[in-house]
């Protein structure tokens, strides 16, 4: 099996997904990733394509960066790749995970686009976090849903209501 990770910006892109209807069941959601590097899309077939989310919650302060899923690549054609997609809920946050910035950093902070991973120390621990933390129940499971979830747990931890990390992420 080979491993990649793909990074997504919420100032930028809004939460994973978009623009599938927050109505649609998390085991609907076709996954569609989107790369200029299609000699990384034609090797992910068959294997494993993980999502990182960042999206900044305090103003001055790094980013919070979770595994927001991870894909099996079913087939690619041109720049995109497509698969079944499994969430995770909940949601790990990685800033805490030894290691994770060594890897971030590697990744150019995103900035890389799709690489591969496959042999990179952190990526075992992305294995283990998703396999702990996969959606159990993506039939009763919205879109919507889960990002609210989400977003009600950034609300607790931060202490702040939604609203005001979107104004930081300009998402208003």
């Amino acid at each position: 099996m080979e491993y990649f990770v793909q990074y997504h910006i919420y100032g930028k892109n809004g939460f994973p997904g978009e623009p599938a209807p927050d109505d649609e069941k998390l085991s609907e959601v076709n996954h569609v990733i989107t790369s200029s590097k299609s000699y990384f899309l034609e090797e992910s077939q068959g294997n494993i394509i993980f999502l990182l989310f960042g999206i900044s919650v305090e103003k001055n302060q790094r980013k919070e960066y979770y595994l927001w899923s991870r894909t099996k690549i079913i087939d690619f054609e041109g720049d995109e790749a497509w698969g079944r997609q499994d969430y995770m809920d909940p949601t790990p946050c990685l800033n805490h995970e030894p290691g994770f910035w060594d890897f971030l950093k590697s990744l150019g902070h995103g900035g890389t686009g799709l690489m591969k991973v496959t042999d990179w120390p952190f990526t075992k621990k992305l294995i283990n976090l998703s396999e702990k933390n996969i959606c159990t129940n993506p039939n009763q499971i919205t879109r919507g849903a889960h990002i609210n979830k989400f977003k009600k747990e950034l609300n607790r931890k931060y202490k702040t209501p939604f609203r005001k990390i979107e104004l930081l992420n300009n998402r208003v």
